[in-house]
């Protein structure tokens, strides 16, 4: 029997002290970029959760060509 399942359906979510150690950033820092709305976040009850794509997409905009040598 085939597996018919959404592999979408089984993202795993990142915590605000993941994101934080991802990022390398304080958790504060982190929280306030949430309450921003410049991270996407997942609420389910009172836990609040980002998409590693997400995540990505935040980095992708933020990212400086500054430190690119020519």
């Amino acid at each position: 029997m085939m597996d018919t399942m959404n592999t979408e359906t089984n993202i795993t979510l990142l915590k605000a002290p993941e994101v934080a150690a991802r990022l390398g950033i304080s958790l504060a820092m982190v929280y306030r970029i949430m309450q921003a709305g410049d991270l996407p976040t997942i609420h389910i009850g009172t836990a609040v959760r980002v998409q590693p794509s997400d995540l990505q997409a935040y980095i992708e905009r933020h990212r400086s060509g500054w430190n690119t040598l020519q």
